[in-house]
């Protein structure tokens, strides 16, 4: 269909700059990560995505999207276990986005799946760059593996049969990039 925007579009739109900000600012996009870098990296995500996961799993509307919601904090708590690296304590609830709403929800819903696509980039990265693999501190970011694009052509296609408030779901993934660069970086 010519001159209709979809919401995948327009979530892309409405969050490049803030998406390329984030990215710019990951130490694990250097050439000279440290494993220091990466362990504080992961520390860093369990303390905000652990809460966040708990939001989502109350407010997502998983039978609207159909797709089901992967919670993926394990996967950070079994690194670090790995890796020797202590767990830490949650983030703020002053330091979490606000979703309010299943469509806020939602839009931090787009945030966390595109993260995970991803993280496939930085896992072939980590692999190279620091040794890290699934099975030595890499789980995370491996994520479902050569799965994972299927995984998000189903998210996206979720979006789009998506018939909630629009704006709210944009907003709910400008709040949680805002958020998770504050938080991070």
């Amino acid at each position: 269909m010519t001159g209709v925007t979809t919401l995948r579009t327009r979530l892309r739109d409405h969050t490049g700059e803030l998406h390329a900000r984030l990215d710019a600012g990951l130490p694990l996009m250097r050439d000279d990560v440290t494993p220091a870098a990466y362990t504080t990296f992961l520390t860093r995500m369990l303390a905000w995505l652990q809460p966040v996961e708990q939001t989502l799993s109350n407010r997502l509307p998983a039978t609207d999207l159909q797709v089901p919601f992967v919670e993926r904090a394990g996967w950070l708590t079994d690194d670090l276990t790995v890796l020797g690296v202590p767990l830490p304590e949650r983030a703020p609830a002053r330091c979490l986005p606000v979703l309010e709403s299943p469509s806020h929800a939602v839009g931090c819903w787009y945030v966390i799946e595109g993260a995970a696509l991803g993280g496939q980039v930085l896992s072939r990265r980590l692999r190279t760059q620091l040794g890290v693999t699934p099975e030595r501190g890499g789980r995370y970011l491996a994520g479902s593996g050569t799965a994972t694009p299927a995984r998000w052509r189903d998210v996206c296609g979720a979006l789009e049969r998506y018939d909630g408030p629009p704006d709210d779901v944009l907003d709910g993934a400008r709040r949680s990039f805002e958020s998770l660069h504050a938080w991070l970086l």
